[in-house]
């Protein structure tokens, strides 16, 4: 049965190539989870589905992390929007005309981010 767990990442990854819409693929990603879970009922497999979900909206470190990620992709929707993107684009192109300055800035970037 272990090797189950890898059909829900598997199918959430596939769906959302194929069909570009990431949130409708992990909503079925997680009703397929939960189909295994409920041993092939369906209509189990939705009820199963809605509590894991109410259950990760309850606990408040997750509320706080699911809001932190709304408003993290509504400010990317925002700057996308009104062309910040293509601003910062339009900008990096004239910046970094070699690789050596590419590498530098990403250098920079993601130093901030990760630890070495």
């Amino acid at each position: 049965m272990d090797f189950l767990s890898v059909i829900p990442p598997i199918v959430a990854v596939v769906l959302a190539i194929f069909t570009k819409r990431v949130l409708f693929s992990l909503f079925i990603s997680i009703w397929v989870g939960g189909l295994i879970f409920a041993g092939g009922n369906p209509f189990e497999a939705v009820g199963v589905t809605f509590t894991w979900m109410k259950d990760v909206m309850v606990d408040p470190w997750n509320a706080r992390f699911l809001v932190m990620t709304a408003l993290l992709g509504t400010g990317a929707a925002f700057m996308f929007k009104t062309g910040g993107s293509e601003g910062l684009i339009r900008l990096l192109e004239k910046k970094l005309t070699t690789k050596k300055r590419v590498l530098f800035v990403f250098t920079i970037h993601f130093r901030n981010y990760c630890v070495f």
